[in-house]
């Protein structure tokens, strides 16, 4: 499995590539294996406000539409 050399992050199951500042090392040979985003104070706020909005939707759905839905095994 090969690594790709950018990944972006994810807010309300969107991909998001604000910047990518953080570098992602490899622990065996210290070199960059790939970049990701950062998140900002702003980002993490939005990501928890989504997160709460999304919660009592989740909490009635049945399992079964929540594996379909989010890929809940």
């Amino acid at each position: 499995m090969s690594l790709k050399s950018e990944y972006p992050l994810y807010i309300a199951n969107r991909a998001e590539s604000p910047n990518l500042d953080l570098e992602v090392t490899d622990k065996y040979s210290g070199e960059v294996a790939a970049r990701v985003p950062l998140a900002s104070p702003e980002l993490i706020d939005r990501a928890i406000a989504t997160s709460v909005k999304a919660a009592v939707p989740m909490a009635k759905m049945n399992r079964m539409s929540a594996k379909r839905c989010c890929g809940i095994a």
